[in-house]
């Protein structure tokens, strides 16, 4: 499907929620997922859009309980949590630089952020537009 949509697309939404668990096989990671991506792009891989959700949208200082509660759900752990691109913590400067380095590193340029979230990660948006 991904590369599919890589090839016909504008915007391909990479899922992290992959089913993990006892007696399931490792699932891609998110990195080999935009690799498809990219072969499958070609020449167009500029013009494509890389879309993940952001699951974790915390600006300011996140409980470790709810890292720990998110990777319950997710069968991962909360390393891995933190470590995802659809984990978005900590200052306004430190997403920002989060957000940079995974553009930079696997061309994310399309976040979805909840509702709920959007007040807070206001500062964040300001800050990407030189605000």
């Amino acid at each position: 499907m991904l590369s599919l949509a890589a090839r016909e697309a504008d915007i391909v939404s990479i899922s992290l929620l992959d089913q993990r668990g006892p007696g399931l096989p490792e699932p891609p990671s998110f990195a080999r997922k935009v690799e498809w991506v990219r072969q499958a792009a070609g020449a167009r891989v500029s013009q494509l859009e890389i879309h993940i959700n952001a699951s974790l949208v915390t600006v300011g200082d996140v409980s470790a309980a709810a890292v720990e509660q998110l990777a319950a759900r997710r069968g991962m752990t909360p390393e891995q949590v933190l470590e995802s691109p659809g984990t978005l913590v900590g200052s306004v400067d430190a997403i920002v630089e989060q957000l940079l380095a995974r553009r930079e590193l696997h061309g994310v340029s399309y976040y979805v952020i909840q509702g709920r979230a959007m007040d807070a990660f206001a500062p964040v948006i300001a800050r990407l537009h030189g605000g």
